[in-house]
């Protein structure tokens, strides 16, 4: 008399059973997304040790230019907060101008110099959001996660004009950590996002002589950098 019981009651359970993992299923997918952004950033420069020539620059002018951006993510999205892996590609330019004799205040001759850093980077992040405003199709959320970025040597550099020598190069840290903060507004698909992002070590790895390869100890370049971007897409 078991037997048949215990077989009535499995034979019950077993579509209850099978149409909860469908919607179990079915739940995890609609909360999965993905998306595109194209936009633009520009990329400043602080500046955390200047010297040339064995002395200490400490009034410099900042150059910064815009460049462009591209991003692929993919999202996992709750009811208040979503999770995002994202890998993008940033170009951008930025330049330090200053006066080489400016330590010396008993010569007021200009010696006016520059250096210029070019850097195309591959970027990959996480992020987490929370939706300040979420009313469907309107959503707006702050969201933060670090940001490791690689130098892609090939299309970065640094150019000197108007040092004592021009004739030297300089090796920038191939992988860059930092860490972004961001402001998220979606409208049906369309995603629009602002977000700054700043470098947490020196990039500079020293300036070389291009002659002897030796590292020079009187030009010294330590900085940090810093992302502004505004960036537009679809989401999926």
């Amino acid at each position: 008399m078991k037997t048949p019981l215990i077989l009535l009651t499995l034979s019950l359970l077993s579509p209850l059973s099978s149409r909860a993992e469908t919607a179990g299923v079915d739940s995890f997918k609609e909360s999965l997304g993905w998306g595109m952004r194209f936009g633009f950033g520009a990329r400043s420069t602080d500046m955390q040790a200047l010297n040339v020539s064995g002395h200490p620059i400490k009034d410099y002018t900042k150059n910064n230019q815009v460049g462009y951006c591209g991003t692929l993510f993919a999202r996992y999205n709750t009811p208040d907060m979503f999770f995002q892996a994202e890998g993008s590609v940033l170009h951008s330019r930025t330049s330090i101008s200053f006066d080489r004799n400016s330590w010396n205040t008993a010569d007021p001759t200009l010696q006016n110099s520059t250096f210029a850093t070019d850097q195309m980077v591959l970027r990959a992040g996480v992020n987490a959001g929370y939706k300040v405003v979420n009313q469907p199709p309107y959503t707006m959320s702050l969201y933060t996660g670090p940001v490791a970025e690689h130098v892609l040597e090939s299309f970065s550099k640094t150019e000197f004009s108007g040092f004592a020598s021009d004739d030297m190069y300089e090796e920038i840290a191939p992988v860059q950590i930092a860490w972004k903060t961001g402001l998220e507004c979606t409208i049906g698909n369309a995603v629009f996002c602002f977000e700054y992002q700043k470098g947490l070590h020196n990039i500079s790895r020293g300036i070389y002589d291009s002659a002897t390869g030796e590292l020079s100890e009187e030009t010294v370049l330590n900085r940090t950098n810093g992302i502004l971007s505004f960036s537009v897409g679809l989401i999926f």
